[in-house]
């Protein structure tokens, strides 16, 4: 899948960007956002940092599949604690 970076929202500890899928295909989402801290952005080159992202990009995308068809079920149960 091929993500474009469409936008970014800083915040007090780090920045938010936010990837689009113009062609996402079945079951995936077409937006993704990943969270960046200030110490990741000033700590690590253009190419560290593109890793980091890609990296939690990637694990976002995986989890979409297996881990949300499992937590999509609990949508609305309740917990007695």
């Amino acid at each position: 899948m091929t993500l474009t970076f469409s936008s970014y929202r800083i915040d007090d500890n780090g920045v938010y960007l936010t990837f689009t899928a113009q062609d996402p295909g079945a079951d995936k989402l077409s937006d993704y956002t990943v969270f960046v801290t200030d110490a990741e952005i000033t700590g690590s080159t253009l190419a560290q940092l593109k890793t980091i992202v890609t990296n939690r990009l990637d694990r976002k995308i995986q989890a979409a599949g297996g881990l949300a068809a499992k937590l999509s079920a609990l949508i609305g149960q309740s917990v007695t604690i």
